[in-house]
């Protein structure tokens, strides 16, 4: 039986974005919105609680769009 190579990423990805995005992950202030509010990240500048981290921001949607470039 023979795998696509996108096939043999995706337990890879899975991987990688239940790590990046549930054990202690960096969520800007952009991103950690309550209610209506438009998802607004700022990438690398990513800013939590008013300070500036200079890390990528880690949230669910941002990994998405960095990391897989799915927009």
């Amino acid at each position: 039986m023979s795998h696509s190579v996108e096939e043999d990423a995706v337990p890879k990805i899975a991987a990688e974005f239940i790590l990046e995005t549930t054990i202690d992950p960096v969520i800007c202030d952009g991103c950690n919105v309550r209610g209506n509010w438009e998802h607004r990240c700022h990438g690398a500048r990513s800013v939590v609680q008013g300070e500036q981290t200079n890390k990528q921001c880690q949230c669910p949607d941002c990994f998405v769009v960095n990391e897989l470039g799915i927009s």
